[in-house]
């Protein structure tokens, strides 16, 4: 049985500022927690894309330290939708929030191959 003292810290949120000319500045993406991807795994349909963007993508609030939300959900569905040029501005966000959340489990997949490689064969 593991003790509290062995157990590791949980790692901090991955996050990383993205330049959107679009929206007239730098944005902050984070990776999403636990609870955003059992969230947006309920999430159907063409609203999915909006939905992570609504819980991964923050600007400056009414204090420096503070950060919300850009959108709303139906705030990306509106201005992504408005023109070409913002809806290649939300297919970068998006990407960029996939990467910093491992949904393409390419850090799933890379620890799941250092295990293998140090587990003794059967």
């Amino acid at each position: 049985m593991l003790k509290k003292t062995e157990v590791p810290v949980p790692p901090s949120r991955k996050e990383e500022v993205v330049p959107v000319p679009e929206l007239g500045g730098d944005v902050l993406v984070r990776g999403m927690t636990l609870g955003g991807r059992l969230d947006i795994n309920t999430t159907q349909g063409t609203t999915r894309m909006a939905h992570m963007l609504s819980i991964c993508v923050f600007v400056e609030g009414e204090t420096k330290d503070e950060m919300v939300p850009l959108y709303t959900s139906e705030g990306w569905e509106t201005w992504g939708g408005s023109n070409d040029t913002n809806f290649a501005a939300c297919l970068t966000l998006w990407d960029k929030a996939r990467s910093l959340s491992d949904l393409g489990g390419e850090i799933a997949a890379k620890n799941s191959n250092a295990q293998n490689s140090e587990s003794p064969a059967v």
